[in-house]
């Protein structure tokens, strides 16, 4: 699945996403350019929340 997170903006978001994503054991792409998140796992748009990402 691709999520797409309207409030990533830079490289740091980038990071941030990376590894509160490594914590729980989600292999994701997450690419700045076309602000998203692809992943097989449902949790992402629940897991972003918490760090204040909000997905589409």
């Amino acid at each position: 699945m691709v999520y797409k997170v309207k409030n990533m903006s830079c490289r740091h978001c980038v990071m941030r996403i990376e590894e509160v994503l490594k914590k729980n054991g989600i292999d994701a792409v997450v690419d700045l350019s076309s602000k998203s998140v692809t992943s097989e796992d449902k949790r992402i748009p629940e897991i972003l929340k918490t760090i204040g990402y909000f997905t589409e």
